[in-house]
């Protein structure tokens, strides 16, 4: 049974691609304040506390997350255009419709949740549901009162 390209035009090797760094990432934010060693270079002094086998430069990506926030956005970049310019191509016409309508659905689908993150955060603050305090007198706008 031959595999073929689905209709969308889409990359599914950039899919995955981009999954993976996604889980990269995710795991760097979930880690980095709890483990020292994977995120400190082997070449970092002291020696003898750096001197572990995942601080080599192959495993070292498994717990580069600041660098594969990059490589997520060029990625996502690219596998997001990737199929509006070869639509382009083909048929002009369809190209504009597909364009606008991917500006739109994106519009809609980053910034309702966005928004509803903030609705929900803010009336959890001001009903009391939720308290905070910041720590850090840096942290926030000095001064501001709610």
């Amino acid at each position: 049974m031959a595999l073929t390209a689905p209709a969308t035009g889409r990359e599914h090797w950039l899919d995955g691609l981009r999954g993976i760094a996604a889980a990269i990432v995710a795991w760097f934010h979930f880690t980095v304040c709890e483990m020292g060693p994977p995120y400190r270079s082997f070449w970092s002094t002291p020696a003898e506390d750096n001197r572990r086998w995942f601080q080599l430069p192959p495993f070292r990506l498994l717990f580069a997350g600041q660098a594969m926030v990059l490589i997520f956005f060029v990625i996502s970049g690219y596998a997001v255009s990737i199929s509006i310019v070869r639509l382009r191509e083909e048929a002009p016409t369809h190209f504009y419709r597909k364009l606008t309508y991917s500006v739109l659905r994106r519009g809609f689908r980053l910034y309702i949740p966005v928004l509803v993150l903030c609705l929900l955060s803010h009336a959890a603050l001001y009903t009391g549901l939720m308290d905070w305090t910041p720590g850090n007198p840096k942290e926030g706008c000095p001064g501001a009162e709610p």
